[in-house]
């Protein structure tokens, strides 16, 4: 009661500044600034030692050269270190791999990828222009490494969600280290190493300000990436949410109070009309970027508390180790804070004094980690510390579901805010839009055109290369004017779809004429490289060259070959697969019955389609047909294209492997023009079949030794495994996500607790638990099963159906839809964020849960609940084939092309160093050095007592290195639907 009646006391006493509570616990909790923001003329002055956009750097090498793709390409590589790192952190930066002059010009060539192997990189953030490069990511994913693309123009800057997007890659990566890149690998690449620092540092107790040197030791290079900068930082302080909130609603008032009198200038001239038009665009457009801007600040600083909470659990749980308790009067303080929150969160008015607690619950947060890291409080003889520990933890828990629900609250309020601002903006009448952005398209449209036909006549495939590079970046704001013109559309009254089609149709006519030049490059490549290669091999009228130079030729063009055709051979793919997902869509009516399934589809294959003026369909049919033009002008030759590289390569290979035994020059020479004179057909039958059977022994080799290993070592010391996995699974199941958590959290989770839990059902129904651990071995076995059951989500109902003709990614992004709608509907309807039961509010619990109401669409018997264990058995069950879902497009498929083209291992060539035609691999580095299994045993043991470890990368290291320690017949079978999400959520090896 106390506490109680002295809570406004409080708020008044936290708002002003500072507080003392308790001198023994908290000393001093100031909720100052933790830096001064830096100021508009601090900014400007800061900017004025950059420009806004510094000259190129110098071309040394010609473009079209082969030295360009010599090594392992990646220039500028270095470590980053420095105090805003955490000790643990690996991140490194460099120049995209074989970079130079533009941003096009950038390869994945065998050797890059041996390098990213042997420096433990795990995890790639590119903010290359052509990051969406569909042949880096294949190439990236065939070699488990995780990849993040954001692409950005040089010299300009992401926007601030991106740079987010860019550290949520770098902060779960848990296994390896982070390489991020651009083009140079100077400004940009600086510019996002900057913004994580950045971001590590809003996480700590006693933040940092970044500095001059800062910037210059980044090498950044233009005034908009300083000003971006600041502006991040800003956000991310502790006062930034409120401010950065205060500025985008008095934008937002500003703009609705010009919208709603904007009536009153049709009756004036027409030249205050527009006037008046464009005056509350504008205000619009500003409220708009206020409201993104604001968004962003949510999702961040409700980070920062989440890291802060998973800080304090680990706080009480090392005092709980050292018989020490936390001083209940920390957490008291905490306890009237969280009370203001919710009462602000019953009253929908309270939209404002919510952003004001969130500033004070995260000034306390601080002072809570700091006080509990600082506390020497012994417990009492008669105090259970273990009890104690449950009790600190069930509080802390009650905290983070209720910050949770505030910003939750915020975000959802904020979106709504952003849906209407979006609104307003297109009921105001703008006839000039469609002839402007029409004009865009058009002049695009000639530019393409031009290409194209100096493309068609062209001998030279460099040319052509460089006309489909100037293509491919016309397309790009082609495609955003045909985006922008959509959403015109989709909210203007006066917009028709017609205007809109006929914008779409010069935008396909260019996507038609960028085929003819992918067809025509990879013709000629044929001619000009391949044919040219044979027949002067096998013209005996030539003077012979030595094996040793006919060598360095060939590796050279393998090399040259290898860049173009896995680009092409993907581009490819990616058609057939967006065919095949269209064709599955529009001839099963049932499944466009489903929200999610549509909009994962536009999403996927980034639909051009004026919603809510068009008909799905009718814009799929567009899309359908504009794709079978596509393949049908590019499928021959790129298959075509895809074989003679795989030709070269293989030849490439044989003569390296002359050279490499040694064998003498004249039999050498022999050899190699023998290869000459055999046919191209023939080669192409036996393309790799030698080194296929090769290979699969190499592998089996390995697949047996380390079977042998793990028997051996099962059979010596399976006790101290058993007393691991015990340990394993008690952090599992501590470790159950909240329902409202992300399902990709969830699933990585259910797959740890999958693995565990088969292992020690394994060991007790073969007999193997001694009987001094088999109530332990039963009673984790038995909580892991509970957690798994227990945890819900939703599902169709016609499973496998569904599943059918979907890639693991487009399932995930189906269920996290499926996840999120339903989340939030519970939500809604409960008033508050879904808890944990006993945990996240256990005030909820008391009260009467009424039932949703049953939605409209989806129909309810289409969705069913499922628990997270089923599902990930079901997914387990379902086999995933080798060939993508596209092959049933295509006459020729090129997807087992292109997985021979990324198992291609061809040495590149120094000039003038003939010793470097047979270049070792690089030593595999180890990821990180594995903790010992007491330290392990000990670091889980202690985990077990802390909820909620979802969001704490270094837990899911924890579990990472412990299940290295498992069996792999414990794991998710290989090659299934399972394995796969898995890999495409993660996007790295799973350790073990």
């Amino acid at each position: 009661m106390r506490l109680a009646i002295l809570g406004p006391v409080l708020q008044a006493a936290l708002v002003a500044g500072t507080l003392v509570v308790n001198q023994t616990t908290v000393t001093s909790l100031s909720l100052r600034k933790r830096f001064d923001p830096i100021t508009a003329e601090e900014l400007e002055k800061a900017a004025q030692d950059f420009l806004d956009k510094p000259e190129k750097h110098p071309c040394t090498i010609p473009a079209d050269s082969i030295e360009r793709l010599l090594g392992h390409g990646f220039a500028r590589f270095e470590w980053v270190t420095g105090y805003h790192l955490k000790v643990t952190d690996k991140l490194a930066r460099s120049s995209a791999p074989h970079y130079h002059c533009k941003d096009s010009n950038q390869a994945l060539t065998s050797k890059s990828v041996q390098y990213l192997k042997a420096q433990g990189v795990k995890n790639v953030i590119s903010l290359n222009e052509y990051a969406d490069s569909p042949a880096m990511k294949r190439i990236l994913k065939a070699n488990k490494i995780n990849y993040t693309p954001i692409p950005t123009k040089d010299f300009t800057v992401p926007s601030l969600a991106e740079l987010y997007k860019g550290y949520r890659s770098f902060d779960k990566t848990t296994g390896g280290a982070t390489l991020v890149w651009c083009g140079y690998g100077h400004g940009r690449t600086g510019l996002m190493i900057t913004a994580i620092n950045v971001f590590r540092e809003a996480e700590k107790l006693n933040p940092m300000p970044i500095t001059a040197t800062d910037l210059r030791v980044a090498h950044i290079e233009t005034r908009p990436q300083v000003r971006l900068l600041y502006r991040l930082q800003d956000i991310l302080d502790v006062q930034g949410f409120k401010d950065t909130y205060d500025e985008a609603m008095d934008a937002w008032n500003e703009a609705r109070e010009a919208f709603i009198h904007i009536d009153l200038a049709y009756g004036q001239s027409e030249k205050m009309t527009r006037r008046a038009k464009k005056a509350t665009q504008a205000k619009l457009s500003d409220a708009l970027k206020g409201l993104k801007e604001t968004k962003f600040a949510v999702n961040s600083h409700w980070q920062i508390c989440r890291s802060l909470f998973d800080r304090m659990l680990q706080g009480v749980a090392r005092l709980t180790k050292l018989a020490m308790v936390t001083d209940p009067n920390t957490l008291d303080l905490l306890e009237n804070i969280m009370n203001t929150v919710k009462w602000k969160l019953s009253r929908p008015a309270a939209l404002g004094a919510l952003t004001i607690q969130s500033r004070i619950v995260e000034n306390v947060l601080r002072s809570v980690v700091r006080a509990i890291e600082s506390s020497h409080v012994t417990a009492s003889a008669h105090i259970d510390t273990f009890d104690a520990l449950q009790h600190h933890v069930n509080r802390i828990e009650d905290y983070r579901a209720i910050t949770r629900s505030m910003f939750r609250k915020l975000q959802e309020t904020i979106t709504n805010l952003e849906s209407e601002a979006e609104h307003m903006l297109g009921q105001i009448p703008d006839p000039e839009a469609v002839g402007r952005l029409d004009s865009i398209v058009r002049v695009t449209k000639g530019h393409v055109t031009e290409l194209r036909n100096e493309a068609l006549v062209s001998r030279d495939v460099t040319v052509i290369s460089q006309c489909i590079d100037q293509a491919v970046s016309g397309l790009a704001d082609a495609k955003a004017a045909l985006n922008a013109l959509a959403h015109n559309i989709e909210y203007g009254k006066d917009l028709t779809v017609e205007a809109f089609q006929t914008v779409r149709r010069k935008f396909n006519d260019m996507r038609i004429y960028l085929a003819e030049m992918v067809a025509r490059e990879s013709s000629q490549f044929i001619r000009t490289h391949v044919v040219k290669q044979w027949e002067e091999g096998g013209e005996i009228a030539y003077p012979r060259r030595d094996a040793e130079e006919q060598a360095k030729d060939l590796m050279d063009l393998a090399t040259r070959s290898y860049e173009r055709a896995a680009y092409v051979g993907e581009w490819l793919q990616e058609k057939a697969n967006n065919l095949n997902l269209i064709k599955n869509i529009l001839e099963h009516d049932k499944l466009s019955e489903w929200e999610f399934n549509t909009d994962s589809i536009v999403e996927s294959i980034t639909l051009a389609w004026a919603k809510g003026k068009e008909e799905l369909k009718a814009a799929l049919k567009d899309e359908r047909e504009t794709i079978e033009s596509e393949i049908s002008l590019t499928e021959a030759p790129i298959h075509s294209y895809l074989t003679a590289s795989l030709l070269v390569q293989r030849e490439a290979a044989m003569a390296a492997s002359v050279l490499e035994e040694e064998v003498s020059r004249a039999e050498a020479d022999e050899e190699v023009q023998d290869w000459r004179k055999k046919s191209v057909e023939e080669l192409v039958e036996t393309l790799y079949d030698d080194i296929e059977e090769e290979e699969e022994k190499r592998v089996k080799e390995i697949e047996d030794r380390k079977e042998k290993e793990a028997a051996e070592m099962e059979k010596s010391d399976f006790y101290w495994r058993l007393g691991l996995g015990v340990d394993i699974a008690f952090a599992v199941a501590a470790a159950i996500p909240s329902p409202g958590a992300p399902l990709a959290a969830a699933l990585i989770w259910a797959r740890q607790g999958l693995r565990i839990g088969r292992f020690l059902h394994k060991a007790i129904r073969l007999g193997e638990v001694p009987s001094a651990l088999f109530a332990e071995v039963r009673k984790a076995a038995s909580e892991i099963d509970t957690v798994l059951t227990n945890w819900k989500t939703k599902v169709p109902e016609a499973f496998r159906d569904w599943v059918s003709q979907k890639s693991p990614q487009q399932v995930f992004d189906g269920l996290d839809k499926m996840h999120e709608k339903f989340e939030v509907e519970n939500r809604n309807v409960n008033g508050q964020a879904v808890s944990r039961p006993g945990l996240e509010d256990k005030d909820a619990l008391s009260l009467p849960v009424q039932k949703p109401p049953v939605p409209k669409s989806p129909p309810a018997k289409r969705i069913l609940q499922k628990s997270i264990g089923e599902l990930m058995e079901d997914l387990e069950n379902i086999s995933v084939p080798d060939d993508e879902p596209g092959d049933a497009e295509l006459t020729m498929p090129v997807s087992k092309l292109l997985r021979k083209l990324d198992r291609i291992k061809v040495p590149a060539s120094d000039p003038g160093d003939p010793s470097s035609l047979i270049g070792a691999a690089s030593a595999m580095l180890p990821d990180r050095v594995r903790r010992s299994v007491d330290a392990i045993r000990q670091e889980l043991q202690e985990g077990a007592l802390i909820p909620h470890h979802s969001s704490d990368v270094a837990f899911a290291q924890l579990l990472d290195d412990a299940a290295y320690y498992l069996p792999s017949d414990c794991d998710l079978k290989s090659h299934t639907m399972g394995t796969c999400i898995i890999d495409a959520i993660t996007g790295v090896a799973e350790a073990g």
